[in-house]
Parts: structure tokens; C-alpha cells; sequence
């Protein structure tokens, strides 16, 4: 089906943003509106970026950035096995920003080769990785003891044991592309939703909306994690999201964010609001094709997101929803 051209301009600006190296760009900051944002290079935004090109994968063009923004992404490993979070980048960071890899980015990175069937040592990766779960079965999302570690100005802030529900579900996710279930992750967050712990249920993500769309990917494959009260619960937090007004409360990402969510998990939204949405992205497009940013994720008071995040999710959302 070919795209509406909201769609098709928002990827035309995506492709065209792409940097040479393949990375897309990031920007940060520690006003939620970015009016004075540093870019920052980072392994995630790109990672996210192209898993949500996997809703326009037939396109040469995305799969050719595919390809460029992956072979970045795998000369970002470090020296652990590992990815962490400034990548390669942070060699030449100053000695505040380091930090030891983490579970998030590394399945991130992981999964999106599984998306766009790159060969990798899934296996040995996934058993590697598995050595981060605590007692419980749940992973933490720090990688301690992979020799690099917290600079000793932010070390007395961060919890090194600290169990996050997107980490995990997105650490999930990598596993449940193996064939491999893990059910003290699955039981944990079942538990989350049907106790609806959908405000700020993460240390790292603010919103409901990412906390269901990490679950949705999960629920594409499995469709059981959404059945009787898990999928009533997450239905009743989209349809409280996409019909927020307020963008101060429920910005358009995250609104893209939880109607990508309802497609990829097949739970039923009616179609006004839906509709509704759709029409105020369109509205919402600059002339160039793409959206402002918004903030997608946060760590120790800055908060992270660009152009080409919100534009990707946004594309995706459109995709999905014929919009």
C-alpha cells in the first residue's frame, strides 16, 4: 500500500537527516521543551529509530539506511561485549559522562539486528546477557563489573541494582525474538498493569505510552500478554492518552506512541479518536516534513529526544494506522 503523503514527506525527512555515519541524531537537554539543546551521539535514538522503520521496511531507501544506520551501530560495541549508552563517543566525553553499559541500549541495539535479520551470535549474546538478572529473574539495569563504571561525582545518585519495567520489557522483547520466555519478566510485568502502575512507571521513560508501546512489542508475537484484565488495562490508559487535549500533559510523541502501541498489540480503539489523532499530527508537521521534539527519555535531570526520534514514531504511527 503505497504511503499519504504526510507519511511519505515525514520519511523523506527522516532519510534526509541521517548522518553520514549512519547514526541519526540526539539532542539533550534539561527543559522539556529543548529550546537550548546540546547534540549528543548516543547508540539508542538510533536503535529506536529503526525499529519503527520496520512499519515501512519495503521501501529501498529505508532499508539502505537501515543497513548504514546498523553497520554504525555494531562499530559502536565496546570493548565488554556491550553497548553503552554515548557508544564509541564516550572515549572522547569528559569524565562526568562515563557510565558502564546497560541492559536497555544493549537489547535495544541487539533486537533491532534481530528486526532487520542481521547475522549475529544471537544465542551466546542473549545467555551473556541473561548473567544481569538479579535474584528474582528480573534484569537490573546497570551492567556492573564489565570494567567500566560511574564517575565518582554521580555514583552516590544512581542505584546499580535498580529493576526498571520498560528495561525489562525491552530486554523481553530481544529474548522473545529467540524463541526464549522468560517468566518471572513476564510475571512482573503482568503485575505492573493489572496493578496499573502506568503513572511514571519508570526511572528512565515518564510516560504510559512507552511503558505500553515496549509492551506491545512483546504482545505482537504473544498476543496472550494482552488477554482479560492485562488488555483491558492497557486499552483504558491509550484511550485516557489519546484523548488528553493538553499537550503539556500528553505530548503528540506520546500520543503517536500509544496508537503504534494499539496496532502492533491488535487492541481495539474507536475510531473517532483515533482519527482525531491522526489529523492533529498531520496539522502538526512543518514544512519540511518533520515534527519538533519532544522528550522521549530521561537520566539525571536531562532529557533526551530530536527531530528525527519524534518523526520516526510519528511515520511509524501513520504507517501503521493507514493515516
Amino acid at each position: 500500500m503505497p504511503l499519504k503523503a504526510g507519511t511519505a514527506r515525514g520519511l523523506r525527512f527522516l532519510l534526509r537527516r541521517q548522518l553520514p555515519s549512519g547514526e541519526f541524531p540526539t539532542v539533550r537537554s534539561n527543559e522539556r521543551s529543548f529550546i537550548r539543546a546540546q547534540v549528543q551521539s548516543n547508540v539508542f535514538t538510533t536503535a529506536v529509530i529503526l525499529h519503527a522503520l520496520r512499519s515501512v521496511k519495503e521501501d529501498a531507501e529505508v532499508q539502505a539506511a537501515a543497513r548504514k544506520g546498523i553497520e554504525w551501530l555494531q562499530a559502536q560495541r565496546d570493548s565488554s561485549g556491550f553497548w553503552v549508552f554515548w557508544g564509541r563517543s564516550m572515549e572522547s566525553r569528559p569524565p562526568a559522562d562515563r557510565i558502564p553499559p546497560d541492559v536497555d541500549c544493549s537489547a535495544h541495539v541487539v533486537s533491532v539486528f534481530r528486526d532487520w535479520r542481521v547475522n549475529f551470535p544471537y544465542g551466546a549474546y542473549a545467555r551473556a546477557l541473561a548473567k544481569y538478572r538479579n535474584t528474582d529473574g528480573l534484569f537490573s539495569t546497570w551492567m556492573a563489573g564489565t570494567g567500566l563504571d560511574w564517575h565518582p561525582a554521580i555514583k552516590p545518585f544512581i542505584d546499580r541494582r535498580d529493576v526498571d519495567p520498560v528495561v525489562n520489557a525491552n530486554a523481553a522483547y530481544l529474548f522473545q525474538q529467540q524463541g526464549m520466555i522468560l517468566p518471572e519478566i513476564e510475571k512482573y510485568l503482568k503485575n505492573q498493569v493489572v496493578r496499573r502502575k502506568f503513572h511514571r512507571p519508570s526511572h528512565y521513560y515518564f510516560s504510559a505510552a512507552i511503558f505500553v508501546y515496549a509492551l506491545s512489542k512483546l504482545a505482537s508475537d504473544c498476543p496472550r500478554l494482552m488477554e482479560g484484565k492485562k488488555g483491558k488495562a492497557c486499552q483504558d490508559v491509550l484511550l485516557s492518552l489519546i484523548a488528553e487535549e493538553d499537550a503539556a500533559k500528553v505530548t503528540p510523541l506520546e500520543k503517536a506512541m500509544a496508537l503504534s502501541a494499539a496496532a502492533k498489540a491488535s487492541i481495539p480503539l474507536p475510531k473517532a479518536p483515533v482519527d482525531r489523532v491522526l489529523a492533529e499530527l498531520r496539522e502538526l508537521q512543518a514544512e519540511d516534513g518533520g515534527w519538533r521534539p519532544y522528550p522521549l527519555h530521561s537520566f539525571y535531570f536531562l532529557h533526551y529526544g530530536s527531530r528525527e526520534l519524534t518523526t520516526a514514531l510519528v511515520v511509524e504511527a501513520m504507517a501503521l494506522r493507514g493515516g
